[in-house]
């Protein structure tokens, strides 16, 4: 197996798993890439991948496109503090590039909230109270610039040089599909 199948065969382990051993890391790692096209993009992985994620502000210009999921939580209203202690433990384990963009505030993970509602109707019982999900491939374009974000446990960083290759494997096929 190369260094880089190694780097994608790591993010699919259970990620409670990853964040309780004390010899992984996670890292989260942004490459700036050229402007895509997102909405082509979206059409693209609604239809081959799973768990795509999309998000846009046009007001602010930003967009964000994720595909293939590390991890998903959900957790009620009642126990959001052990979301909280989740982010946490992550922070802790974070190693990163992404104050090489600090002006661009670069994504790591998602959470969604449903607003509380009193009453009891069917049509939110297919929804969480909080989701947390961190994927493994974020696509991000904020004011016009564009970046690859990637996240990954793994217990070192020596494989930098095949990740810069996987990172860059991955862009030239997302361009492909434009």
């Amino acid at each position: 197996m190369s260094n880089t199948s190694q780097i994608t065969a790591n993010t699919s382990n259970d990620f409670s798993e990853n964040l309780s051993d004390p010899n992984k890391v996670f890292f989260s790692y942004a490459a700036k890439i050229s402007q895509l096209k997102f909405t082509l993009l979206l059409e693209h992985f609604t239809t081959k991948a799973d768990d795509v994620f999309y998000y846009s502000e046009p007001e602010n210009n930003i967009s964000f496109l994720s595909f293939e999921i590390l991890n998903k939580q959900s957790f009620s209203f009642d126990n959001y503090e052990l979301l909280a202690e989740e982010i946490s433990v992550l922070k802790s384990k974070l190693v990163s590039n992404h104050s090489d963009y600090e002006k661009f505030n670069l994504p790591i993970f998602i959470t969604s909230v449903k607003f509380p509602i009193k009453k009891n109707s069917e049509e939110w019982n297919d929804f969480n109270d909080l989701d947390f999900i961190v994927p493994k491939i974020i696509l991000f374009q904020h004011s016009g610039t564009c970046f690859i974000i990637a996240n990954f446990f793994s217990e070192s960083f020596s494989h930098q040089e095949n990740f810069n290759e996987f990172l860059e494997r991955e862009t030239e096929l997302i361009y492909n599909l434009e």
